[in-house]
């Protein structure tokens, strides 16, 4: 899983140089972008950054984790239209490691919530954010690595900047309220359980507004 470049997308911005944890990518002149295969850890961060789609994560790509969205919106809401319950979307870095993620089946928590993997809570781009909202999940739910259990340590800080951007934007769209991010402890799973119901009450609570 290593970040890579399309060619006729780039515009030589350089952003994915720029925000690279691992100094993975150096630009040529004229801003072609050079990747170090060695040094990327595909975290993600260059994906994310990018305003074209120029470079990507094998097995991430953007349009792949879109057309999920789509398709779990789709069956979440069948789910809601039998049950009432909210529908959520989580977002799980691959490196999560807790017991809740062996519940998942077809890529589903449970009948209304869905759940996808992206490399790193750095890597999440924000438009995937918004687009599961316009695809009609009620809430978005982001499971991070406590940072002492990153096993990306070097790109936290970027993704703490990534939350803040994210939610200033979700404000202003008024979906602040419906976005949450749970730090993931590796054993315990009624502590997840806990916080997801918490957070679909919370969702319940808002549509009756």
């Amino acid at each position: 899983m290593k970040a890579v470049y399309v060619t006729e997308n780039c515009v030589g911005c350089g952003k994915c140089a720029f925000v690279c944890p691992y100094d993975a990518i150096t630009l040529q002149p004229g801003g072609t972008p050079v990747i170090d295969q060695a040094s990327c850890v595909g975290c993600g961060a260059c994906a994310s950054a990018c305003p074209h789609q120029a470079i990507q994560i094998e097995g991430y790509e953007y349009d792949s984790i879109s057309s999920l969205i789509q398709t779990y919106g789709a069956v979440t809401k069948e789910a809601k239209a039998k049950n009432g319950k909210p529908t959520i979307l989580v977002f799980s870095c691959q490196w999560a490691e807790f017991s809740a993620l062996d519940k998942v089946k077809n890529g589903l928590l449970d009948e209304n919530t869905a759940l996808i993997e992206v490399p790193c809570f750095k890597g999440l781009d924000p438009a995937l954010v918004i687009e599961a909202f316009y695809s009609g999940f009620d809430g978005v739910l982001a499971i991070v690595c406590p940072e002492e259990k990153c096993k990306l340590e070097k790109g936290t800080v970027i993704a703490e900047q990534n939350a803040i951007a994210l939610e200033k934007v979700l404000e202003k769209l008024n979906l602040k309220e419906k976005f949450e991010i749970y730090r993931a402890t590796p054993v315990y799973l009624n502590q997840f359980d806990s916080f997801l119901k918490e957070f679909s009450n919370r969702l319940s609570s808002l549509h009756t507004r």
